[in-house]
């Protein structure tokens, strides 16, 4: 009966609706904190024994099986860190990438680490060495998790794993349907929880693998989630945050959407405050990041009455001794960026939601800071329920960099104030403790009163009670220390950071693709100084191929009568109605339009359109009849207004987002000339085509006028698409009967083919993956265009260029001229780009500072593997993905080319 008694009362306590009990527990918890006696009735003392001891934060332990130590992501752990610090082991895997978000998980003695090329590993804690691998069926995006002897990792092909965690042998697995998981699964109660790339939440009994229940939320899930009895809280794609009933999926509330593009890599953090459980949420920009940076920038120097026009001037302001500020001004700035981000939504990336409701009580004065683009860094909860955040100020002390007015501090979510925390090193973080600039991803983890600093190349760490900052390891621009690996060369490391995994004796950090164990305390003072002087143990590659395992069952591929039937979907998607162009900001790269311009529309929809039911098929002729009158595809009307339309992002995208035009260059209309011969051809629509024959010679005749040609030693972004259209104008002058158009076309054709060939063969004679001395060397070897992969557009911008807007022709070209280059470059592609198919997720070779690749990227790959490689069915039909938006033409473009090829097959 007791035992049931204080187990209801635990339930009703931790639920968002029982918020009352818990604040006069939490009152009482404070003031017994405090040394204040109490007079307290009987049954109360018990209540009140259980929510103190339920609500006292979990000592250091053996084990970090989770994501932030904890299934409520608070990052926040009770013990002590303490010097000495020691690099006892460092390892990494061949031919195998980390993602940047990742975070070590350990258990039984273990440490769990999972792999872009699909491959979740154990390493004995104490030495690194292998013990065994698992093999899935493709990529894992995030870290696995550990609970009751058992692994769980989730692959994007669709199936969640549970391993044994003696042996790695596959103990169970689960569907979670097309597009798998890019999340570190949540283990709680018995139960599994994780959302997939498809959009639905899933409940699966630990035990067995048993899907308990699946709850559509309506856009990509890529945000871990977080969890208090009964109740997981996780954000979808839409940016609506969700509360669900961890027994049956129900859902309990969903929030009014945030502003940002995304919610991915990181989790909800809760926290417990006196006023009641808080749901705290970060998302991206939606603006280019040194806009966003400038914009917050100006309003604090502003707010402040600082000097910000120059570098110099700021920099000068940030060492002096009235940048400390003082607890007025402190309160008075939290409660300015409340109102400057009230009035200015597209600047928000925090949200403070009560547990209860979903809804915010007010606006969180917490400006972005990360890197990349990428989502903000997540606070850290301590038991008072304040949030450790990093966070945009005039005031402080830890400015260090090229995007300043950074500070780490204490956020209180009831009275919406943050408090500076102060080092006592001067005006400045001493040299590779803390990095103070906006535009760097960062993570925290809290141990005792120390604060340990996730950064991306060092791992430091800051005492509270003395303010002293310490590094643990690593160098500036630096890999924790080491040199880039060839396969895995990352220019900033990446969008995001993972924590550190801490146990009792040791810290367990990931960066740069390799993890690193680090011993502290008497730990580290027991290493001999023989060990310290032993190099060859700090940085050991591990073979895959070498460590024993087992692999997962083939995953059933969906048949072609499923792939049918989505493109059917696909395409009445794409006509029932007029779309605005897709806004990406990938971040420096700056902002890009999508299907902005009718040569896209009509390109895709040629590729589906034999392939559709017959009723359908002329919906799409009626549908693409109106583009050709009203946005003809040869002439600048080509072009959508960016505005008009509904909209293809699941975020919200204010007005002044929208107002800012991208810079990127457009091709010349000349360039949609593929597109109108694919219309004619596949479309039954050459009569109309024909009929425009002399607007069509006028548009070669003005690109002519350009001047613009194949420069074989330097090549173009837009090389592949002209030499397309030159052949479809070649092809539209036969049918014409204009002899001379198409003589003098063949004539280009033959140049600028040979033209192609050269360019392919000196770049795939470059393509290799060196090891780099330091960032400035790289720099100039991408500055340069040593970059054999990408093609530089501008700073922090480039695509793959061999293989963007290629087609059948042009890849014929390329098989028939570069035999032997094509197949060895698309080996170096794939070894340095292992996640190219993956939409909206970790960008490949980070070049750049940009969360993601642009969706255009996969399909240039796909389009490369299916024509320049050849690939069959079942190659190609696991690199379909999902869809990038609403009405996403190159998802259309994708499945056509996959059912082509499985006609081709059948028919063979």
């Amino acid at each position: 009966m007791r035992v049931n008694f204080i187990q209801g009362l635990l339930e009703s306590s931790r639920a968002p609706s029982h918020t009352h009990t818990m604040n006069n527990a939490l009152s009482k918890y404070s003031m017994w904190r405090k040394g204040i006696k109490l007079k307290v009735p009987g049954p109360m003392r018990i209540s009140i024994f259980i929510l103190v001891t339920w609500m006292i934060p979990p000592s250091i332990a053996a084990d970090w099986p989770t994501l932030r130590g904890n299934v409520e992501r608070t990052g926040y752990v009770d013990g002590k860190i303490q010097p000495p610090f020691q690099v006892e082991w460092v390892r990494f895997f061949y031919d195998e990438r980390l993602g940047t978000a990742m975070e070590p998980i350990v258990g039984e003695g273990k440490v769990f680490l999972a792999t872009h090329q699909g491959n979740v590993y154990a390493l004995r804690a104490d030495t690194g060495e292998p013990l065994w691998r698992f093999h899935t069926n493709s990529t894992v995006l995030h870290s696995p998790s550990y609970a009751e002897g058992v692994v769980i990792a989730a692959d994007t092909h669709g199936t969640l794993y549970a391993l044994d965690a003696t042996n790695g042998k596959l103990r169970w697995s689960a569907p979670t349907g097309p597009g798998g998981c890019s999340v570190s699964p949540l283990i709680a109660g018995g139960r599994v929880f994780i959302g997939t790339r498809g959009g639905e939440m899933l409940g699966v009994r630990l035990e067995d693998g048993k899907v308990l229940w699946r709850k559509p939320l309506g856009a990509p899930i890529r945000q871990t989630a977080a969890y208090l009895e009964p109740y997981v809280y996780v954000t979808s794609e839409d940016l609506r945050a969700h509360c669900l009933r961890g027994e049956s999926g129900e859902i309990q509330w969903s929030s009014k959407p945030f502003y940002g593009q995304t919610a991915r890599d990181y989790y909800p953090v809760l926290a417990q405050t006196r006023e009641g459980l808080r749901v705290l949420i970060r998302t991206n920009p939606l603006l280019t990041m040194s806009d966003h940076i400038g914009r917050d920038r100006r309003f604090l120097a502003q707010n402040a009455g600082v000097d910000d026009s120059t570098w110099q001037s700021l920099d000068a302001w940030s060492k002096s001794p009235a940048a400390i500020g003082d607890a007025t001004k402190w309160r008075e700035e939290s409660r300015a960026v409340s109102r400057y981000l009230a009035q200015t939504p597209s600047a928000r990336t925090f949200f403070a939601l009560d547990a209860e409701t979903g809804q915010e009580n007010q606006t969180a004065p917490v400006l972005w800071c990360a890197g990349c683009e990428g989502t903000g860094t997540p606070p850290v909860i301590q038991p008072d329920g304040n949030a450790m955040v990093l966070y945009r100020s005039a005031y402080g002390n830890w400015n260090h960099g090229v995007a300043p007015l950074v500070a780490l501090g204490r956020y209180d979510p009831v009275s919406n104030l943050v408090t500076p925390f102060l080092h006592r090193h001067g005006s400045q973080s001493p040299w590779n403790t803390f990095w103070g600039t906006a535009d760097e991803s960062q993570n925290y983890v809290q141990v005792g009163q120390t604060i340990l600093i996730v950064h991306q190349g060092t791992l430091s760490w800051f005492d509270l009670e003395s303010g002293s900052l310490r590094l643990i390891a690593g160098n500036r621009d630096t890999f924790g220390g080491f040199l880039n690996l060839p396969w895995a060369r990352n220019e900033w490391h990446g969008p995001a950071r993972g924590g550190v995994a801490v146990t009792e004796s040791h810290l367990y950090w990931l960066t740069g693709s390799r993890i690193f164990c680090i011993a502290y305390g008497p730990a580290a003072e027991s290493v001999t100084k023989q060990e310290k002087q032993d190099q060859s143990i700090q940085d050991r590659g591990i073979h895959g191929d070498c460590v024993p395992g087992e692999s997962a069952p083939p995953t059933v591929l969906p048949s072609l009568e499923q792939l049918r039937s989505r493109l059917v979907d696909a395409v009445e998607e794409c006509i029932s109605q007029r779309w605005a162009p897709l806004y990406v900001n990938a971040g420096l790269a700056g902002a890009e339009y999508f299907f902005d311009d009718s040569g896209d529309v009509m390109e895709s929809l040629a590729w589906a359109f034999p392939i559709l039911p017959g009723d359908l098929q002329q919906r799409v002729k009626s549908y693409l009849a109106g583009e050709w009158e009203q946005h003809p595809p040869y002439s600048e009307n080509a072009w959508y207004s960016v505005e008009a339309g509904a909209r293809r992002e699941a975020f919200l995208l204010p007005p002044d987002v929208l107002e800012r035009r991208p810079t990127y260059r457009k091709p010349h209309p000349f360039g949609n000339l593929y597109a109108v011969w694919l219309y004619a051809e596949r479309c039954g629509e050459g009569q109309k085509v024909l009929t425009a024959w002399p607007s069509l010679l006028a548009c070669y005749r003005d690109f002519r006028q350009t001047g613009w040609t194949l420069d074989p030693a330097k090549g173009d972004l837009f090389a592949n698409r002209y030499l397309a259209s030159l052949i479809a104008f070649r092809n539209l002058a036969e049918k014409a009967g204009d002899s001379a158009a198409q003589k003098e076309a063949q004539a280009l054709i033959q140049e600028w083919s040979e033209n192609l060939s050269a360019w392919w063969k000196a770049t795939a004679q470059r393509a290799e993956l060196p090891v780099f001395k330091n960032v400035l060397e790289f720099d100039t070897y991408r500055n340069q265009g040593e970059d054999a992969i990408f093609f530089k557009i501008q700073g922090h911008n480039a695509k793959p260029f061999l293989f963007q807007d290629l087609t059948p022709d042009v890849a014929e070209i390329v098989r028939k001229n570069v035999s032997a280059a094509f197949t060895s470059y698309w080996k170096t592609f794939e070894r340095v780009c292992p996640t190219w198919a993956l939409l909206g997720e970790e960008r490949q070779v980070h070049y750049g500072e940009n969360f993601t690749d642009f969706p255009d990227f996969a399909l240039a790959a796909f389009k490369a593997k299916t024509w320049l490689m050849k690939a069959p069915l079942d190659e190609l039909v696991p690199y379909l993905d999902i869809p990038w938006c609403r009405a996403d033409l190159n998802y259309v473009v994708k499945m056509s080319l996959i059912l082509e090829r499985g006609s081709g097959e059948e028919a063979g």
